[in-house]
């Protein structure tokens, strides 16, 4: 074993070796060294001791990673290995660049959500966040960074963004946790940055009438949209990739990849959705219902929201509070609260989740049915036909 300062000047050196290999340990730093091979190869390492056992963590190969980054992923080795933690997870922290562990967070994690998630998620992380932290190790990224990031978008007025950022980032650091690429996470202990009040947003029967209405300055794709929005009480994003494979005997399967709970979830659609579906032209042959070119299902829903704001008088309302209306009116008909639960597809939790696999579709169909009824007559001015009130249960 030979012990030297170990330099760039001696690492350039081409070594002509008499044996397989030979170690170099470093002087300055004990425990640390470079292996070199007949062939050349060096590679970096370094010998900790932990719970009284000897760990030998290799480091990565010169001049991939530079000797100043290995001596200081070697003494990240030795500190975590003295206090206690396994040392090969401090390399991993201190060779993992931000971009890499994005990329594999995006493979082995985002590629098993629903897409609209996964943009939410990337627009964040691969935004403001990576643009602010680009080519980092995971360890070098502190609490007080983050803290710093998320006030600054606060500072801008934009809040709610920072409560997504933290937990879009949040997510990602337990994940490197679980990955064994971080021992701590730099989001403990930070507090969302604002108080998110849970909207309590509906629609009165006289507004809906008034949406309805105003449908009637949208494309026919669009007002489709939206009245299916209102019928059904679905989720924007589930509605917006509808496909006409998935509706067989008028019932639409929502595909569980689309849905939060990972389960498919049944929509019987009343005759007035129905009808809406069967006036909408088939563009391109495409399966897509809500599209404008066959290829790509229908987006801007932000523009949409303006559209119909110009086209009507009702105040601090988005195209989610729909998605409430349909639930609270369900509910003011009588309909019990569970059958509201299944229209509305919510995750269910423990033995229910497990046991409960009843579908409901003949409970569902019956009220979305006097659901709809009620939305016909608010629209011709006409008294509602419902009158069978369910027992709440």
């Amino acid at each position: 074993m030979s012990t030297k300062r170990i330099t760039d000047k001696l690492l350039a050196k081409d070594h002509k070796l008499d044996t397989e290999r030979i170690e170099i340990w470093d002087a300055a730093l004990p425990g640390f060294g470079v292996r070199i091979t007949a062939k050349g190869r060096k590679s970096f390492f370094v010998m900790t001791r932990l719970h009284g056992r000897r760990t030998r963590v290799t480091l990565g190969t010169y001049p991939r990673l530079s000797l100043a980054e290995a001596r200081e992923a070697a003494r990240q080795a030795l500190q975590a290995a003295d206090a206690g933690h396994d040392p090969r997870a401090a390399k991993a922290a201190s060779t993992t660049r931000l971009e890499t562990a994005l990329e594999e967070f995006e493979a082995r994690h985002l590629s098993k959500l629903k897409p609209s998630s996964v943009r939410s998620v990337k627009g964040l992380l691969w935004g403001r966040f990576l643009d602010r932290f680009k080519a980092r190790t995971l360890d070098t990224i502190r609490r007080g960074e983050i803290q710093a990031l998320l006030d600054d978008i606060a500072d801008e007025g934009k809040a709610t963004t920072a409560n997504r950022m933290l937990a879009s980032v949040r997510k990602f650091f337990n994940w490197s946790v679980k990955r064994g690429l971080l021992e701590v996470s730099p989001c403990a202990g930070i507090e969302a940055p604002a108080k998110e009040n849970q909207r309590d947003r509906f629609l009165s029967m006289a507004e809906l009438a008034q949406l309805w209405e105003a449908c009637e300055t949208l494309s026919p794709v669009a007002s489709a949209f939206v009245r299916i929005l209102a019928v059904t009480g679905q989720r924007r994003g589930s509605v917006a990739s509808m496909r006409r494979s998935q509706i067989t005997d008028g019932v639409w399967t929502i595909p569980a990849d689309n849905m939060k709970g990972s389960r498919a979830h049944t929509v019987p659609l009343p005759p007035m959705a129905l009808d809406i579906l069967a006036n909408l032209p088939v563009i391109n042959d495409s399966d897509l219902v809500f599209t404008h070119d066959g290829r790509r299902e229908v987006s801007g829903f932000s523009k949409l929201k303006a559209q119909l704001d110009r086209a009507c008088e009702i105040f601090d309302w988005r195209l989610h509070d729909l998605r409430r209306t349909a639930g609270t009116h369900i509910a003011r008909l009588g309909f019990p609260r569970l059958t509201i639960s299944k229209i509305l597809g919510h995750r269910e939790s423990g033995v229910t989740q497990i046991y409960e696999l009843h579908s409901y579709d003949t409970e569902k169909r019956r009220a979305l049915e006097a659901w709809a009824a009620e939305i016909e007559a608010a629209v011709t001015g006409q008294a509602s036909p419902s009158n069978v009130i369910q027992l709440k249960g």
